[in-house]
């Protein structure tokens, strides 16, 4: 691989999977990288617990960079444990990307927690409303109660599936179109189109896997 291909930044978060047990997966911040030597990582932490990772342990390593989604097969090398706990993994020779493209939507019915941020129309009890698509950008939601109006700041909660592992993920979101029923519609429900407003490179990680694990089976009929 060119040195120049792996443009990363230190602090970025990494998800290491491991190669022969897809459950487990961590996400670590890079340190640091030596082209064709190493990429150095946090040691992954378990409900704030250090976890003990063997020698010569292979993993599969995804990262997002701006609407890139990277890919690459590593395996440790060396693990220390000072000054601080970190990796060393094995500097990939080649590398998978693939472009986000916010426009590939995920049909589902997916129930979602939500409650509005705007300070005046805070809810009580926070309401249930169903996704109806979603994409790594936005949703289109559905309620039988109104969640606001266009510009309005929500917050989204529900849990996510991905490699069978199971995910809390919140997710800060904006509306962007609201439909409301009325008189001559069947629809009796409040619709909104929502935009994603995430900021931590771990819930975007854990967005895109979902997505783009459920696309991929779609894809090939399962």
């Amino acid at each position: 691989m060119k040195d120049d291909q792996l443009k990363l930044q230190p602090g970025d978060t990494i998800q290491l999977q491991f190669s022969d047990d897809n459950t487990k997966r961590f996400y670590v911040k890079l340190i640091g990288y030596l082209p064709g030597h190493s990429v150095i990582v946090t040691t992954p932490r378990v409900d704030g617990k250090i976890t003990i990772i063997k020698q010569d342990q292979h993993f599969v390593v995804r990262l997002l960079t701006g609407n890139t989604v990277c890919g690459f097969s590593t395996r440790l090398i060396h693990s220390s444990a000072r000054p601080y706990p970190y990796l060393h993994l094995s500097y990939p020779d080649e590398l998978e990307t693939t472009i986000v493209r916010k426009a590939q939507r995920l049909t589902i019915n997916w129930i979602v927690i939500v409650q509005n941020e705007e300070p005046d129309k805070a809810f009580d009890i926070p309401e249930t409303a169903t996704i109806i698509d979603i994409s790594t950008g936005g949703a289109f939601i559905k309620s039988d109660r109104p969640l606001g109006e266009k510009g309005d700041v929500l917050t989204l909660s529900t849990r996510l599936i991905v490699g069978s592992v199971d995910h809390t993920l919140v997710l800060p979101s904006i509306i962007r179109r609201a439909e409301y029923p009325d008189s001559q519609s069947k629809d009796t429900k409040y619709s909104y189109g929502i935009e994603f407003l995430l900021s931590e490179e771990t819930d975007k990680l854990i967005l895109h896997g979902f997505v783009y694990e459920h696309l991929a089976k779609e894809n090939v009929g399962d």
